[in-house]
């Protein structure tokens, strides 16, 4: 199986650094300065205790041809949702030959997205402690298991070919295994990823506190209301061991890093705005994540605005009619 992995950030970069590692042929697709370090240098893959360049084979989204994939290739999509659209139109302009696509990435809209454009769409809940915030560098903060990345059919595909993506997650040092509802998986991950928005505005530890208890009981209102089966698989996650690198522990999560490199979005319209049109067809309130959703749009492209809110003023305004 060869892999054309699109978007080289922390989920994406990673990955692919670890599965050119373990012997598979990867094309990374990666833009701008992030490109042209990983281009002129090699990708640098940080892990606990290790620091290696990698000699990957990339190219710009523009640079994508025919030739890069075939039958045998498995895209890996790995953009944050908002560019998700995008990647998939980029995609199927220089890719003519119908490819499978596995969508690495939070949320549960991704793969209806992508059944558009192509056949056969697995899905791929991620687990992984992972960071990005300079060009050409990414850092993974579990070990001994690098992550867990959970697979399932979303439309077409094969058993055959999702063993196969298994057993090269497998080999790159990931825990992976296949599911048989890969949506009441993301659904469950979509829940825990409810608090990331919750490190931007109120600073990292405020992650497990009460603002992200209220969001995902509000998010498990509007699932339970829609009928939707949820899986959460905790114990899963209990394989993932959080652990230093460069002797500092992972700062944040997706949506903390995305404003802390000064990027003018983040996916959060497509985590906790899933929860407010779930809530918006099934008529069940969503004050929490609403907020959550227009607050963080304040502090996109503004680093220095990371953790400007208080947990207790984050609660008063959603508890308030004039917000």
């Amino acid at each position: 199986m060869r892999f054309v992995v699109y978007g080289a950030g922390a989920v994406g970069g990673f990955v692919a650094g670890a599965l050119h590692r373990s012997g598979s042929p990867v094309l990374l697709v990666a833009r701008g300065e992030n490109l042209a370090r990983i281009r002129s240098g090699g990708l640098v893959l940080k892990t606990p205790g290790a620091a290696e360049r990698i000699p990957i084979a990339v190219k710009s989204p523009d640079e994508l041809a025919a030739g890069d994939a075939d039958r045998d290739t498995m895209v890996l999509l790995a953009v944050k949702s908002q560019h998700t659209l995008d990647a998939l139109l980029t995609l199927r302009r220089a890719l003519p030959d119908p490819v499978a696509v596995a969508c690495l990435q939070n949320g549960v809209e991704n793969e209806h997205v992508a059944e558009r454009f192509f056949p056969s769409v697995y899905g791929v809940s991620v687990m992984c402690p992972n960071v990005y915030l300079e060009p050409g560098v990414v850092s993974g903060f579990s070990s001994p298991v690098r992550g867990v990345l959970d697979v399932g059919r979303h439309v077409g595909g094969s058993e055959a070919e999702l063993a196969e993506l298994v057993v090269a997650f497998t080999k790159a040092g990931f825990s992976s295994e296949a599911v048989a509802d890969i949506r009441a998986v993301k659904y469950g991950r979509l829940l825990g990823s409810l608090g990331t928005v919750v490190e931007a505005l109120c600073g990292p530890p405020a992650r497990r506190g009460p603002i992200t208890e209220a969001a995902q009981q509000e998010g498990r209102a509007c699932l339970a209301a829609a009928g939707i089966a949820v899986d959460e698989r905790a114990a899963r996650d209990t394989l993932v061991t959080p652990t230093e690198v460069d002797g500092r522990p992972r700062p944040a999560g997706s949506v903390w890093q995305s404003v802390q490199r000064g990027q003018d979005s983040t996916e959060t319209d497509f985590l906790n705005g899933e929860i407010c049109a779930l809530g918006r067809r099934h008529g069940v309130p969503t004050p929490v994540n609403a907020l959550l959703q227009r607050l963080i749009r304040e502090l996109s492209g503004a680093p220095e605005r990371i953790a400007a809110y208080g947990e207790s003023e984050v609660l008063a305004m959603a508890g308030s009619p004039d917000w």
